[in-house]
């Protein structure tokens, strides 16, 4: 098995361990394992509403967060919407997240 952020370049033999080498920029690994490829890191599109929270690194991926006037539906932002202004007389229904 490789670490976090570190990815499988010689599968282990009878003689030698498992040879491990790092993700590159713009890909990351966050368990340990035995895979050959590291993931992509997500992007953040401004056209989505998003902006970055946390960039990725090699050990986690980006993580992402409205940008302002904008809010999420969930959890795992994968998409912003736009702030709406009530009219006079009319509140908040639902707060954001």
């Amino acid at each position: 098995m490789c670490s976090p952020g570190t990815i499988v370049f010689k599968h282990c033999t009878k003689i030698l361990g498992t040879i491990c080498k790092a993700c590159t920029a713009g890909e990351y690994i966050e368990h340990p394992n035995g895979l050959d490829k590291c993931f992509k890191c997500k992007a953040c599109d401004p056209e989505m509403g998003l902006q970055i929270k946390q960039p990725c690194i090699y050990t986690r991926n980006t993580e992402c967060k409205p940008r302002n006037g904008h809010y999420c539906k969930d959890k795992n932002c994968q998409m912003a919407f736009i702030h709406k202004t009530c009219p006079p007389g009319e509140g908040v229904k639902e707060k954001a997240l």
